[in-house]
Formats: structure tokens, sequence, C-alpha cells
């Protein structure tokens, strides 16, 4: 089984991840479902931890098309 999808869903991760991951992005670990884009471009997501943020982001988005 495929922990995410070739679109990003995040179909299966462990508590210890949702605890990792909800400390830096709260509204994704208070979410049963969400797609691992939603962690970049959340509110309160990992932008503030990316170094060249809007780079990163452009590249992820041109892989993504």
């Amino acid at each position: 089984m495929h922990l995410l999808t070739r679109v990003g869903e995040v179909k299966m991760v462990n508590r210890g991840w949702v605890e990792i991951l909800g400390k830096q992005v709260p509204s994704i670990g208070q979410q049963s479902e969400f797609n691992v884009l939603d962690i970049y471009f959340a509110e309160d997501g990992l932008k503030p931890y990316i170094e060249d943020w809007e780079e990163t982001i452009c590249a992820l988005l041109v892989t993504l098309q």
C-alpha cells in the first residue's frame, strides 16, 4: 500500500509523524486527511523553515505540471 498518492494525498502515516508535523503545522495535525502540499501552502505551514521558499515552491509546481 502506498503512503502517498501521485498527487500528494497522504493515505497513511504513523502517530509519531503526525505528532512531529502537528507541532510545526498545527492545522495539518488536526485533519484526518490532507495533501502533502498543504504542508507547504498552509497559513501555519513550513514556509518559515524553507530557505528560498519561493524558488522551492516554483520548482515544486513545475514538477506537478
